[in-house]
């Protein structure tokens, strides 16, 4: 465990929320004694991410939207080709 509470609320917000893909349907689980059973361990399941990943792809898209990154693709795109 990691002595910093706040990534011991990262595990709480892990173990609480996921979303995924169920057969054909978008589905949100919610787990309202995440918090109180700190036993549970996360697992693994291929058709859900959890609440924790969701926001890390969020802010991965997010830097490569950014105009910087843009402009530094489209930078290194010029300089490949004039190779």
């Amino acid at each position: 465990m990691h002595s910093d509470p706040g990534f011991g609320a990262l595990g709480v917000f892990r173990r609480s929320f996921r979303i995924g893909i169920v057969g054909d349907r978008p589905t949100i689980h919610f787990n309202p004694v995440a918090n109180e059973d700190q036993s549970a361990r996360f697992r693994y399941e291929p058709e859900y991410i959890d609440a924790v990943y969701l926001e890390f792809l969020a802010c991965i898209g997010h830097i490569i939207s950014s105009p910087n990154v843009q402009a530094l693709q489209s930078a290194i795109a010029v300089d490949i080709k004039s190779r």
